[in-house]
Parts: C-alpha cells; structure tokens; sequence
C-alpha cells in the first residue's frame, strides 16, 4: 500500500469498469496532505490524495476512460516472483499524459506508448482507498 507509492508495477491485466485491452504497467502515488496544528505547533496529515497513472500500448483503450469515475485493479507481478492485485475504489480518469511523462526503462526506452492518469476521489482512509492483496 503506501510502502509502494511511486512504484512503477509490471501489470499482467487491468480492469477500469471492465478489462482494458494493453495495460503494461502502472504506478500508485500516495500523497499525504498535512495541515499545521495551531495549539501543537505540529503538522498533521489530514487526508491523502491517491494519484493513478496506467501506461500500456492501446491509446484507444485506454482513451475509453478518460472522463469516467471506476475503480481500478491492477492485476501485478510482485519484485519476488508472486503475483497479486493493487485495487483503487473510485477513481475519476482525468487526462491523458505527455510521451514525456511516461517513465523510462532501465535500459533506456519508454516503458510503453501511452498513458493516463486519475486521482481516487473522496475522503476516506487510505486503507479503504487502496487495498493490496
């Protein structure tokens, strides 16, 4: 969960509202948003913005769900050789992003084509808006 935030997952299949044709990747960022506690002097993380990124090979795919609010399961490959799921409740698809971007391999290259990226909506607990397995 928030121990992998940034992290760029190796997708074996992904489902927005229904399986999206090409996914290969996808990345979770987990932004804590503090606010400063005038009585304590002390900054207290008040909510969390989740932001999604999913990069494949099917801009028309992935294209599809630009505009729509659905939930997303990552169906990933773990660093030991396991497999499991990333699942995000709601999330509203807002824009697709630059070949800029799109993270680089190690080796060099795109680590694919095309990408868009959405942001989990509502107020809930992290835990309930970003459940691994």
């Amino acid at each position: 969960m928030a121990a992998d935030t940034g992290k760029i997952f190796a997708c074996k299949g992904c489902s927005i509202g229904g399986a999206v044709d090409g996914v290969v990747f996808g990345r979770i960022n987990y932004i804590p948003v503090s606010r400063r506690d005038n009585i304590g002097k002390k900054s207290v993380v008040t909510d969390a913005d989740v932001i999604v990124e999913v990069y494949g090979n099917n801009p028309k795919a992935l294209l599809a769900k630009l505009a729509t609010s659905a939930g997303c399961v990552f169906s990933v490959l773990r660093d030991d050789g396991s497999t499991g799921t990333e699942t995000l409740t709601s999330v509203d698809w807002t824009e697709p992003l630059s070949s800029a971007e799109i993270p680089e391999a190690d080796g060099g290259g795109k680590l694919a084509s095309f990408g868009i990226r959405g942001h989990v909506s509502g107020t809930a607990a992290l835990a309930t808006k970003w459940v691994s397995a």
